[in-house]
């Protein structure tokens, strides 16, 4: 059970993230749904049984990265749970390229998503989570 628990799911208005953080609050946990689209996130917190607060978060947005991890500790005073869920969408344009025909610039974007904002999750959720004795990040 994760009773007394606090999930943050980023990217989780639909899809897999929606389905962990259905799975997660299922079992009792408070999830935090994350979304670039505060609409999406909402209505996803609206279907999901259980405690479920939606909130807007772009992972390619350091400083919102930081002010939503300050916000969320204060809020809920705890961080136990952290899934990096969010990716770059699929484009057609970039995905179905041959590796070296993808431009630097299509690789960059697609990494501010997908590496650089779980980067900057994990930093700034790693310091709460040690302060309270420990955590769970899924990558």
């Amino acid at each position: 059970m994760l009773k007394d628990k606090v999930a943050v799911v980023t990217g989780s208005s639909r899809g897999i993230g929606f389905e962990i953080a259905k799975e997660f609050a299922g079992r009792g946990a408070t999830v935090v749904v994350c979304s670039r689209s505060m609409a999406g996130a909402e209505k996803s917190a609206r279907m999901i049984k259980g405690k479920a607060y939606p909130e807007r978060l772009d992972v390619t947005d350091r400083a919102g990265v930081t002010k939503f991890m300050r916000q969320l500790i204060d809020r809920h005073r705890r961080v136990d749970i952290l899934v990096n869920n969010a990716g770059y969408p699929f484009d057609r344009k970039i995905w179905t390229k041959r590796f070296h025909e993808v431009a630097e610039e299509d690789f960059d974007r697609v990494s501010q998503v997908d590496l650089k904002g779980t980067l900057r999750l994990c930093h700034s959720a790693l310091p709460f989570m040690i302060k309270n004795g420990g955590g769970v990040i899924i990558n």
